[in-house]
């Protein structure tokens, strides 16, 4: 490909986005590939020329300065580079392009925002609002439903999972004992590891864990994951997706009208970890984040809530899970 026109472009995206849906990229991710395509395609519609004959240093520099005016997040920005370079190496490897002009463009450093966690009594408030839906229901399917809400509440604040994890969770990766739960988390990148939560929600776990045993059985249904999706009816399948845990979350949050998502309860249980001075490589090991992981956004946040705040809003304490 000597030179890059909407016109040559355009069919190098589709071989693209065709040979990662191949290789089993979810649907979400193509979707943002295409967005990504849509603004280097822009830019080159808003080229003087209409097209770029080389993908020079001054044409590679024009394009990034393109992308800050028209964004104003610096990871907004990491993400269509990052999408041009896969691009383009996938160009360099079906030999349409002799090297990736892209890898000239420096990575600028990912932006860490600071953290939101749900504040604790906020924490309390939709946990006592979820452990009773469970006394309310008296359908089995309703009950299991609401048990599994609040289980999976409990896992999120208690043992710091974000959404991708929880969606692949089996349930011989819950270790339920009297005085501590255990939860395995396995991984493709590293060793599996295993993060501890308090033995005072080992009753409602083993309720929910009875509860699903026998709606399974009932359906005749069979699956490992530890989590379901289902409708008013019947259990659908085993497993949550990461999109399912969100819309669970919406959900809770319009009925307590208080805003939570699974990423701010899992900021509440980090928070809680250094509150209560568990040591930060064990807090990133639960975290499954790398050793040289910055805690520091986290450590302000506890400094400038106990400043302006009083440490009262930092009692991330154990619930009473009873």
């Amino acid at each position: 490909m000597e030179n890059i026109s909407l016109e040559n472009i355009l069919p190098l995206q589709k071989r693209f986005l065709k040979s990662f849906e191949e290789k089993g990229k979810s649907a979400n991710s193509l979707k943002c590939y295409r967005l990504d395509f849509e603004c280097f395609n822009e830019f080159i519609t808003n080229f003087p020329n209409k097209e770029i004959n080389d993908f020079n240093n001054r044409t590679v520099q024009e394009f990034h300065h393109y992308l800050e005016k028209k964004y104003g997040s610096i990871n907004s920005i990491r993400r269509k580079l990052q999408t041009l370079r896969l691009f383009f190496d996938f160009l360099v490897e079906k030999k349409e392009y002799a090297e990736n002009p892209i890898k000239k463009i420096a990575s600028a450093p990912k932006s860490l925002l600071p953290p939101l966690p749900v504040k604790f009594p906020e924490v309390y408030r939709v946990f006592d609002y979820l452990k009773k839906q469970i006394d309310e229901e008296k359908n089995p399917l309703a009950k299991l439903t609401a048990l599994r809400n609040c289980v999976l509440y409990a896992t999120i604040y208690e043992a710091g999972l974000n959404v991708a994890p929880i969606s692949k969770l089996r349930e011989e990766d819950v270790i339920v004992d009297e005085d501590e739960i255990r939860i395995i988390i396995a991984s493709s990148k590293r060793d599996p590891y295993t993060v501890p939560m308090t033995g005072a929600l080992a009753n409602i776990f083993t309720q929910y864990l009875q509860t699903l045993a026998e709606v399974k059985n009932d359906q005749e249904l069979e699956f490992p994951e530890f989590f379901f999706f289902a409708n008013n009816y019947k259990i659908i399948r085993g497993g949550l997706s990461p999109r399912g845990i969100e819309d669970i979350f919406q959900k809770i949050s319009k009925n307590t009208d208080i805003k939570v998502t699974p990423k701010t309860l899992r900021q509440s249980c980090i928070v809680r970890w250094l509150v209560q001075k568990k040591p930060d490589s064990s807090i990133k090991e639960w975290m499954g984040v790398a050793p040289s992981y910055s805690l520091n956004n986290y450590k302000t946040y506890i400094k400038e809530n106990k400043e302006n705040s009083g440490p009262d809003i930092l009692d991330y304490s154990h619930l009473n899970f009873q």
